[in-house]
């Protein structure tokens, strides 16, 4: 008899049968993104192997900037898995996911978690090549505690740019389709929040 499947390889199988043959942009069926979401809520720290107390959580210089790991479990053209280990105080900068739908589940800690998405779509203009400032709105603006369910955040929605300030030791596992590909034009941009904000929402540089 075969052994049942682990967490990972149920993530990674239902990834690829809902990720594969999706095109960039292109965000995948409702179904698909419930099973992937019902998948990945399920997984705990214990599935990947990780604990608070390992080296990638130790802050090693408690002046300077901490350094964030990311631990590759699997890419390929469709879709990628990984995880981000964030010692307390350590940050993911603003940045974004263009054509992409990601999905990230928090397996310990707490994150202050704040996203933004554009105020008006550019219908012809890829986000990749916008230069110069830029009107945005906050999506989500706030603190999430471990267990938390998993977020999603599609191309134009759901908070597509976003940046993560860890209040403790954190474990963010992220699976991005499609992933970054230089090549196709998905690159990731990072963003300032410009001191010229207004009530409706936020510009960039």
């Amino acid at each position: 008899m075969a052994a049942p499947a682990t967490a990972v390889q149920r993530l990674f199988e239902a990834c690829r049968e809902v990720f594969t043959g999706t095109g960039p942009g292109a965000v995948p069926p409702p179904a698909g993104v419930e099973r992937i979401k019902s998948v990945l809520d399920s997984i705990t720290a214990a599935d990947v192997r990780l604990t608070s107390n390992m080296s990638y959580f130790r802050r090693v210089d408690a002046h300077g900037t901490p350094k964030i790991t990311y631990l590759h479990l699997y890419k390929c053209e469709a879709f990628s898995i990984g995880i981000f280990c964030l010692p307390s105080r350590g940050v993911i900068p603003l940045h974004n996911h263009p054509g992409m739908t990601v999905f990230s589940k928090l397996l310990f800690g707490a994150m202050h978690i704040k996203s933004y998405d554009w105020a008006a779509a550019q219908q012809d203009t890829p986000d990749v090549q916008l230069q110069g400032p830029r009107l945005a709105k906050v999506k989500v603006d706030g603190i999430l505690t471990a267990p938390h369910e998993t977020s999603v955040l599609y191309p134009e929605d759901g908070g597509n740019m976003h940046c993560f300030t860890a209040q403790n030791a954190c474990a963010v596992l992220d699976v991005l389709g499609p992933p970054y590909d230089d090549g196709s034009g998905r690159h990731c941009q990072y963003y300032n929040v410009s001191s010229s904000a207004i009530s409706v929402g936020k510009i960039f540089t």
